[in-house]
């Protein structure tokens, strides 16, 4: 939405089009920006670039293993509970890529709501590595392997990755009735 500027001072200039905010304002009805970019790269950014009727969270937020590290999961954490509030519904969820911390909330999101794990790494994979050509192939998959390993942590043995990762936001401090309305306002019977 914006690039940060240099210093960190002046705000960057938007990126959207009159269109692209046409569409996800007027058309979609976005309700909430959740920005997980940190505020140096936001420039301080406090009223969301679609504009001051949509409400604007900055939550800097983390991805791979590091949503595993104390501060990490409690990002995820916040962000979740801004995702099970049907008060935010439609959300636009964004970082500056589109593909780490976009899509650590993503995973957990999906994950949470069932997605099988092969379609989550298909998603990652898909979303992830045409960003990174020149990684090396030895760690293409690292960072995401790190990610995943660390939700079984919260399982047993033989437990679904779904069930880990609730049990992962649970520990967090997301109670089940959370989990659960952010189940109902995401899942069509």
């Amino acid at each position: 939405l914006n690039y940060n500027s240099v210093d960190h001072i002046r705000k960057g200039r938007n990126r959207l089009m009159v269109e692209d905010i046409t569409m996800l304002c007027d058309e979609l009805g976005i309700k909430t920006d959740l920005d997980l970019r940190r505020k140096g790269e936001t420039a301080d950014l406090t009223v969301s670039p679609l504009g001051k009727n949509v409400r604007y969270i900055q939550i800097s937020s983390s991805s791979y293993k590091g949503i595993h590290s104390e501060t990490g999961k409690q990002t995820m954490i916040n962000d979740f509970k801004v995702l099970a509030d049907p008060k935010n519904h439609p959300i636009y969820f964004h970082c500056i890529g589109g593909y780490d911390r976009t899509g650590a909330v993503a995973f957990i999101a999906n994950g949470v709501l069932g997605v099988s794990e092969n379609d989550l790494a298909s998603d990652w994979e898909q979303t992830t590595l045409p960003n990174l050509p020149d990684l090396p192939p030895k760690d293409k998959w690292r960072d995401y392997d790190g990610m995943v390993e660390g939700f079984y942590k919260y399982g047993k043995t033989g437990e679904s990755l779904k069930d880990c990762i609730e049990k992962y936001l649970l520990s967090g401090g997301v109670t089940p009735e959370e989990i659960a309305t952010f189940r109902k306002i995401m899942l069509v019977k």
